[in-house]
């Protein structure tokens, strides 16, 4: 059997390189709130799960455990490697 790699068939790597002199994603809140586009990101996406009706706010029962959340930043690019626009998700730690 020939695969790709035996018949020196490879795909091309690809680096991406952005106009911005940023390459900051901060990994933590504190980091995202130093930022203004980081900040705008984050409130769309809190008004989109508030719109949306993903969660609704009550007291928690005791002895119940809590699932905690962690805001998860990147930025995305176009095919031409130019940066298309922040991205922030607030996303559930289920594995707690």
């Amino acid at each position: 059997m020939i695969t790709r790699a035996k018949d020196n068939i490879y795909k091309p790597k690809v680096f991406h390189s952005s106009v911005t002199n940023e390459t900051f994603e901060p990994s933590t809140y504190k980091q995202a709130m130093a930022h203004p586009h980081w900040l705008h990101v984050m409130q769309v996406e809190y008004d989109a799960l508030m719109h949306n009706n993903t969660w609704t706010f009550t007291s928690q029962p005791s002895g119940a455990n809590s699932v905690r959340c962690k805001w998860v930043f990147k930025r995305k690019y176009k095919p031409e490697g130019l940066l298309q626009r922040y991205k922030a998700q607030l996303v559930a730690k289920g594995f707690h």
